[in-house]
């Protein structure tokens, strides 16, 4: 929620975006909203069906890879889609779904990188074939990992069996592609990594309009007339490695942490390698880090001029 009220609030002070509309699954979140005056009441949208009645020129989704699905395809027909929750591209069928939307309405659609550190440096390796390998870490305190299915009751039982216990417990470890609708809400920077493909249009970039929409489920802005590029394609969902941790301990912050193997030298017997680790402070119970607004903010301002497409921003 506090990332959602960010962004509309940077985007009610920006000289260089406008707010078309907010749209909420609750209409009463909205409209607390426009009572605490966060939200101008002109901006409210009931029903996301009438969205082109505003106008936009990029629509913006940070709620739920469930809502990138529904709308994406619809939006494409009238306006370019930031896209807040990579996680949904991890469906094949609505990856392939949104590209044939891109190419038919020559509309482009919005990557955001979020919380992933070096995403153009791993896109560059891959592009020229370095790329070997790549794994994303993620840890975070268990109140802050909002998981479904066999994956939430595997945490349970690892919490329950060192309860009282400080350390990292591994919740999973294996693809992004199986992780992704386990944990919609926790894997994002993964899906960006994994996902880093370019899918354009061979045409010139549309010049810039004279206002911009943005769209999240809890507020969609009018931004800037503004494929999928995530950052390892020649590994994609099924190739890069996820891992998951929940640390009791992290009550302050959420980490994450890429490890990425390069080409070997047979010459001087080593490989190249490459380890990060990014610590972002963050309330327990938090899905995303402080400064992880941020970087929304600045993805958002970069999301627009690309051709056709599916492009990171």
């Amino acid at each position: 929620m506090e990332h959602r009220r960010f962004l509309v609030e940077e985007i009610r002070n920006s000289s260089e975006l406008e707010l078309a509309f907010v749209w909420n699954r609750s209409l009463s979140t909205v409209e607390e909203a426009v009572q605490d005056g966060r939200v101008p009441a002109d901006c409210v949208l009931k029903d996301l069906a009438d969205f082109s009645q505003k106008k936009p020129d990029l629509v913006a989704e940070v709620c739920h890879p469930d809502v990138a699905k529904q709308w994406c395809s619809t939006v494409l027909a009238e306006a370019d889609m930031y896209v807040g929750s990579p996680t949904a591209f991890a469906d094949e069928g609505f990856t392939e779904s949104v590209r044939t939307a891109t190419v038919k309405s020559g509309h482009s659609v919005y990557v955001s990188v979020g919380a992933l550190w070096g995403a153009e440096d791993i896109r560059r390796m891959d592009a020229k074939g370095a790329l070997r390998g790549l794994t994303v870490t993620m840890k975070k305190h268990p109140d802050s990992l909002k998981l479904v299915g066999p994956l939430k009751e595997r945490m349970t039982t690892l919490l329950e069996n060192h309860r009282g216990e400080d350390g990292d417990l591994v919740v999973y470890e294996g693809d992004v592609r199986t992780l992704c609708p386990l944990a919609p809400n926790n894997v994002n920077t993964m899906a960006c990594a994994a996902d880093y493909e370019t899918y354009a249009l061979p045409t010139a970039p549309k010049p810039l309009g004279n206002g911009v929409i943005l769209c999240t489920v809890y507020s969609v802005v009018r931004l800037w007339h503004p494929d999928l590029e995530i950052a390892a394609p020649s590994l994609g969902f099924s190739g890069v490695k996820a891992r998951l941790v929940a640390n009791p301990a992290l009550t302050d912050r959420h980490i994450v942490v890429v490890d990425l193997d390069g080409p070997w030298d047979e010459t001087l017997g080593c490989a190249f390698k490459v380890h990060t680790e990014r610590s972002n402070p963050a309330a327990v119970g938090a899905v995303t880090g402080k400064q992880t607004y941020n970087a929304f903010f600045t993805s958002l301002m970069n999301a627009k001029g690309k051709p056709a497409g599916i492009h990171l921003s």
